[in-house]
């Protein structure tokens, strides 16, 4: 995910990186709102390899895990766009790459539940 700076630009991650990450770094970086919805992003990532949609489903078992820190307005919003969106489409993205990612998939789908029960609580408390 790129950052707004002049020493992470697409050219300066290509030199530095090679194509193959930059073409990563650009499937997963977000795009302004009123160019992409996040169903159209999510489909944008799946396009990219399996690497690529493990980056994105590591970033948001993160942001699941660190949800505590949101407001409980976000953390809601968090939660039903997770699992609603976000788990379906890229689990089954990472499930159908091959043997490894299913593996993957069956570990940050395990890991996605644990964090957002978690958040989940505490909304309720």
């Amino acid at each position: 995910m790129q950052e707004d700076s002049f020493l992470l630009s697409p050219y300066r991650i290509r030199l530095n990186f090679g194509v193959v990450t930059a073409t990563r770094v650009q499937a997963l970086t977000k795009r302004k709102k009123n160019e992409e919805n996040e169903e159209e992003y999510l489909d944008r990532v799946i396009r990219g390899d399996a690497l690529t949609v493990l980056g994105k489903a590591l970033d948001r078992l993160h942001n699941c895990r660190t949800l505590l820190a949101c407001p409980p307005e976000k953390r809601r919003k968090q939660i039903d766009e997770t699992r609603k969106l976000v788990m379906p489409k890229l689990l089954q993205a990472l499930r159908s790459c091959g043997n490894t990612f299913v593996m993957y998939a069956d570990y940050i789908e395990k890991e996605m539940e644990k964090a957002l029960s978690i958040a989940e609580a505490s909304l309720a408390a």
